[in-house]
């Protein structure tokens, strides 16, 4: 039925805390959501649960960003089997982590099957010069 109303290809579907996860392929996430989000609100009307469009990309960067969006983060690095968010904003941190840690394992679940890489939030290092 996705599919069919967006004209789209669907790589993946999740279901987290109600809400519908439709991962689709690189470019068509406009299609999906249509002119002025036409399309994605025909659908939340028709599934009765919110959904979320994401663009799938093979740069896992650029996918977890699409995946968290709309929170926006100062870096995101790939490290050998880990994606790490930096982020100086406790309250972002705290969003993307989630009470008792659901949503981060939620994020984590979706990187490991498409990248197998866990996901880590984390707050930069500062490097404060001592007064003497």
């Amino acid at each position: 039925l996705f599919e069919t109303m967006t004209r789209t290809m669907v790589k993946g579907l999740f279901t987290f805390q109600k809400t519908y996860y439709f991962i689709v392929k690189e470019g068509e996430a406009g299609r999906a959501i249509g002119k002025h989000g036409v399309i994605s609100k025909r659908l939340v009307a028709m599934f009765r649960h919110p959904l979320k469009i994401v663009e799938y990309h093979r740069d896992p960067a650029v996918f977890t960003q699409n995946l968290i969006a709309p929170a926006k983060v100062e870096r995101i690095e790939v490290q050998d089997g880990s994606i790490i968010i930096t982020e100086p904003k406790t309250s972002v941190r705290a969003h993307l982590i989630g009470r008792d840690r659901v949503q981060i394992e939620f994020f984590s679940s979706v990187l490991q099957r498409y990248f197998q890489k866990d996901l880590k939030v984390v707050a930069p290092l500062h490097h404060y010069e001592h007064p003497a």
